[in-house]
């Protein structure tokens, strides 16, 4: 179902193209704690995880593999084309009645032909090139999404209970380009600053206090704290 904006919500398919895989259901004992729950989630999300970057894999190296070919047609096409007209100027530059120019022109013919046939080949090519370029971008969307949820699923307090809120974590990622592991990671810090994780020490300046004379935080939006947190850690590093 779409949200309120249109967009498709965490982890839902996208319209046309190929869906992503649904992690399974976690099959859960009769009686369970929320300790239970949290960790079959994220051990079924960190097995979907791993067959998506599996089935990356030969995405990815097909696609290198065409970009190559892709490559060599274009210097294919190129020699060709400048042997070719090459030909052209000495055909013209002949008599009519020579007999060098019955070969000259044959082989001229033959090397439009090639020519032709090498368009027609990376037109192939690119087709595929962007076949696979869409399934990689699908694959690389659904292992963020997991990622999202992995991360602020991953985020309690001190009694344990979830602080973190995926959908509200997707968000911010995608107003400020935050792509990487590591980025989300860094952008769930500064959203639960007070969550008991190793990294939470991360982002201390996101608390909502002020460091060295710095403006407090706590009127800020969840994408300004985040920014300048960002900005904060980029300094100290």
């Amino acid at each position: 179902m779409e949200g309120e904006n249109g967009k498709a919500g965490l982890g839902e398919p996208q319209p046309g193209g190929p869906q992503p895989a649904t992690a399974p259901v976690p099959q859960l004992p009769e009686s369970s704690t929320p300790e239970q729950v949290t960790k079959l989630v994220s051990d079924a999300l960190a097995k979907q995880g791993r067959e998506h970057r599996a089935a990356l894999l030969p995405i990815t190296s097909e696609r290198d593999s065409l970009k190559t070919q892709l490559t060599g047609r274009d210097g294919e096409i190129t020699d060709l084309t400048g042997e070719r007209d090459d030909l052209k100027a000495k055909i013209d530059d002949l008599a009519s009645d020579d007999p060098q120019r019955f070969n000259l022109v044959k082989r001229e013919s033959a090397l439009t032909t090639q020519v032709n046939q090498l368009r027609t080949d990376r037109r192939t090519l690119e087709a595929d090139k962007a076949t696979h370029a869409t399934a990689k971008k699908l694959t690389d969307d659904t292992l963020r999404e997991i990622t999202v949820m992995d991360v602020a699923t991953a985020k309690k307090d001190a009694s344990g209970k979830a602080i973190g809120n995926p959908e509200q974590l997707k968000e911010v990622c995608e107003k400020i380009g935050a792509t990487t592991e590591e980025q989300i990671q860094t952008v769930a810090d500064t959203l639960w600053p007070d969550a008991v994780t190793p990294a939470t020490a991360a982002l201390k300046i996101l608390s909502g206090a002020t460091s060295g004379g710095a403006q407090g935080l706590n009127g800020l939006s969840p994408e300004e704290k985040v920014r300048k947190g960002l900005a904060a850690k980029i300094k100290e590093g």
